[in-house]
């Protein structure tokens, strides 16, 4: 019988030398077999499943997931979902060829905003480009995209980004056109390509140099939505309103009307460009303009041809001068005051920013509660005349099933004025809500720090899938939106910005 040596026994000499080698080289092998099988090999990063390489890429920096995604396939699959890339910062760009093997690894860059850089920017680089992945910016945004900045430096486009525009031109959903101040070149960057798929375009030239007109039988096929939104020339002397031209204004009227067919939404972000409305669907979907460039100057009057709108949105008073507390344009007010007052249409949703005693009166004695479900009200700061007409304003619109306010605390009150106000504001909703002649939701805000609260006369059991209480938070966050550009509240651009954008619900007891 074989036997094993004991501890305290040497192991028996071998034979030979070469059987001592030939044992040796055994052991060896031996060990060597035996380690591979307790050992694991190391893990590679492609070889985790999917959910969990998500989840270590959204750790990763844009410079990493752009390397990452042209590694393999696999890889680049993953990084084009949005996962990976919420919430990080811009990813700089520097060639057009960089930017093609971008689009191949992240998520489709449907925004593009081409924009002009001073000259000395980027130690004289043809143009940057800068890519991020937007899940809010503002309340046209209906789902997170990714959005391409393109800045060039001369007032024209480098052959390349030219050629660049045009290989993307037919997955582009949204598009603006800031790089030259004169509208030849936009509509001339529009015709050079084929944008089959925009939706939505924001004009911001100012002038135009040969007068130009925008084909009629050249139709952008998806387009609904046009911003009139023109960067500002140099002022007049005396600091007078901004003056364009009228062959500018007849070009953008020819851009209009050869769209007046499937346009639903029109931008005005300056008063003295109102007129165009005239160039616009009178069933138009959609209306938003803002009364603080112009001075007072333009007729509101035009608006009341649109008689099938459905939805309008005004911005009161000279941006500046709200923010700093100092007082309202009451060449607007009366305005808007009349505007209201003598609407005919079937107004469905109205928006107003900006808004004071005159024009919360105005409310009251129009006919537009007769259709209005939605109404949203931004103002500045808290004001005691505007609480105590709110009821009797609501009170003329029947039909409303949505009310959303969105305040400002005023700089000048103390906490305890401030908290007062506060509680004030509740009780006067609660109120709303109790008197209401349909089940009225209200969705107030006094601080973008603490969120939103939703008042509510239905059970809490009827609040889940209750279609009224959706709409009127996405009403209130639609509003905000709106409401955060002209406070100089930072861009809003991933959910980790939002402070606390989760509804408080509270039920108003009979």
């Amino acid at each position: 019988m074989l036997q094993l040596p004991t501890r305290s026994q040497s192991p028996r000499p071998c034979a030979g030398t070469k059987d001592c080698k030939d044992s040796g080289t055994a052991s060896e092998e031996t060990a060597t077999t035996a380690t591979a099988h307790h050992e694991k090999p190391p893990l590679l990063l492609p070889d985790l499943p999917d959910l969990a390489l998500l989840r270590v890429l959204s750790y990763v920096r844009p410079e990493g997931l752009f390397a990452v995604g042209r590694t393999c396939r696999r890889l680049g699959e993953l990084t084009r979902s949005a996962q990976p890339w919420h919430g990080k910062p811009e990813l700089e760009l520097k060639s057009c060829d960089q930017v093609r093997d971008l689009l191949r690894v992240a998520p489709p860059v449907e925004e593009w905003n081409v924009c002009r850089a001073s000259a000395e920017t980027w130690m004289g680089r043809a143009a940057v480009f800068l890519y991020q992945h937007v899940a809010i910016r503002d309340p046209d945004a209906t789902r997170p995209t990714g959005v391409l900045r393109v800045v060039v430096r001369g007032p024209g486009l480098p052959k390349e980004v030219a050629s660049l525009l045009r290989d993307v031109a037919p997955t582009v959903r949204r598009l603006r056109l800031a790089f030259s101040r004169k509208l030849d070149d936009t509509f001339g960057t529009l015709k050079d390509a084929k944008w089959s798929s925009l939706e939505h375009l924001d004009v911001t030239a100012n002038h135009v140099v040969k007068g130009t007109m925008w084909p009629q039988d050249m139709v952008l096929p998806m387009l609904h939505t046009v911003s009139l939104d023109p960067c500002r020339g140099k002022p007049k002397a005396g600091g007078g309103r901004q003056v364009f031209s009228p062959a500018y204004l007849e070009a953008l009227r020819s851009l209009l009307r050869a769209h007046s067919g499937q346009l639903r939404c029109v931008n005005v972000r300056e008063e003295a460009l109102l007129p165009l409305v005239d160039a616009c669907p009178s069933d138009l979907h959609r209306l938003r303009v803002d009364l603080y460039g112009g001075r007072g100057q333009a007729e509101v009057a035009v608006l009341r041809r649109l008689c099938g709108l459905k939805e309008l949105r005004i911005a009161l008073g000279k941006q500046g001068i709200i923010i700093l507390g100092a007082g309202f344009q009451d060449k607007d007010d009366v305005k808007v005051h009349t505007l209201l007052t003598s609407w005919t249409g079937a107004l469905e949703r109205l928006e107003l920013h900006w808004v004071n005693p005159l024009t919360i009166r105005a409310l009251g004695e129009s006919v537009i509660g007769s259709s209005l479900r939605c109404l949203v009200l931004g103002q500045p700061s808290y004001d005691r005349k505007f609480v105590t007409q709110l009821p009797a304003a609501l009170a003329a619109l029947p039909r409303l099933l949505a009310f959303v306010l969105l305040l400002c605390p005023s700089y000048q009150m103390s906490d305890g004025e401030s908290q007062e106000a506060r509680l004030s504001m509740e009780r006067l909703l609660r109120g709303l809500v109790r008197r209401a002649a349909q089940a009225l939701h209200v969705v107030y805000m006094y601080d973008k720090r603490e969120g939103f609260t939703l008042y509510f006369g239905h059970s809490e059991a009827e609040s889940v899938g209750c279609q009224q209480c959706a709409e009127a938070a996405a009403a209130a966050r639609h509003g905000l939106l709106q409401y955060v550009r002209r406070v100089n509240w930072p861009v809003i651009r991933t959910p980790e910005e939002q402070p606390n954008w989760g509804l408080k619900r509270v039920q108003v007891q009979p």
